[in-house]
């Protein structure tokens, strides 16, 4: 009796095996992307909303206060996934108000300054992979910064600030949705800022933070934990002034690290973008200046990538 050669039984075998393994894979895709997406409590939050503009870091004189009001939005059209890869279908967008109160002051003879800052907003029209997520509207963590200048010559143009961001957990939290206004943990963001006056009316502004991230113990399903790796960042800006009070500028800001672990296993979210941008700035009164700024996220690893961010700013002074 004729023997057959058992490989082509086998290449059959596995191939159909093969097919069988992707049509499951195509299957369970939506749910394996909707199981990512419990993990999106910590890229809810606003670390990129509030971003550092130009001449953020010049001290005011001491006594000074002010209110500044923003709008933020941010459409973001895109998802990649930390060892998944990019998923189509994918995308979020987001609306915040905030109002930041700053006052600044002197300590033998070291200007300070203490902020704090109260953001509100919503995320509309949540998907990943065609997995609708929620849309929640609320309070998002408030901010207490407290900066030093050990370095301030404003006849040089030169300064350099230290600043410390501590979010609270007090915005709106609900376990078991993907998408929080609040994160339910502390979050710690320490920042230092460089500027210096060049020749022929340009400014230099440039800025690094490391920020260190608490756990979230009601992360996911509601009953698993998330951590999350320290991330850092950095930014910088070339202004030119037009005039006294009005200044145009182009600039670059990335992230770097945080990767995040949800019940001790990676979900395949960090924190990793690089950003182009363009603002312009104007005082239309000696008390009230207006400022806008616009970005575009052109590399964006472990979470939504920004096709257009739009930063309005208002600031009064008193």
């Amino acid at each position: 009796m004729r023997r057959w050669p058992a490989y082509p039984f086998a290449r059959i075998r596995a191939k159909a095996k093969g097919a069988q393994a992707r049509l499951h894979a195509r299957r369970a895709a939506p749910a394996r992307w909707l199981g990512m997406a419990l993990g999106l409590a910590a890229l809810a939050g606003p670390a990129r909303a509030i971003d550092l503009l130009p001449f953020d870091y010049v001290p005011a004189p001491a006594g000074t206060t002010a209110l500044l009001g923003y709008y933020l939005y941010g459409d973001r059209g895109r998802f990649d996934s930390s060892g998944f890869g990019k998923v189509p279908n994918s995308g979020v967008e987001t609306h915040i108000a905030a109002a930041r109160l700053t006052h600044w002051n002197e300590i033998a003879g070291v200007p300070v300054a203490a902020q704090l800052i109260l953001p509100w907003g919503d995320f509309r029209n949540g998907r990943i992979g065609g997995a609708a997520l929620n849309e929640p509207t609320g309070f998002f963590d408030p901010t207490l910064t407290l900066a030093f200048w050990p370095l301030s010559q404003p006849e040089e143009r030169r300064w350099i600030a230290v600043a410390n961001y501590l979010s609270f957990p007090l915005g709106e939290y609900h376990p078991g949705d993907p998408l929080n206004t609040g994160e339910n943990r502390w979050k710690n963001d320490l920042q230092v800022g460089f500027i210096q006056g060049l020749p022929g009316g340009f400014t230099l502004d440039l800025a690094a933070d490391l920020i260190v991230y608490g756990d979230n113990d009601r992360a996911g399903t509601g009953r698993q934990t998330l951590t999350q790796k320290p991330s850092f960042e950095a930014y910088a800006w070339l202004a030119y002034n037009l005039d006294p009070g009005t200044w145009g500028a182009i600039g670059w800001a990335g992230a770097f690290g945080g990767r995040q672990e949800l019940a001790g296993a990676p979900n395949g979210l960090k924190t990793e973008f690089q950003q182009v941008r363009a603002a312009f700035g104007a005082f239309v009164r000696p008390d009230l200046q207006v400022v806008a700024s616009f970005g575009h996220d052109y590399h964006v690893e472990g979470g939504f990538g920004q096709d257009v961010a739009i930063q309005l700013r208002i600031l009064k002074i008193f």
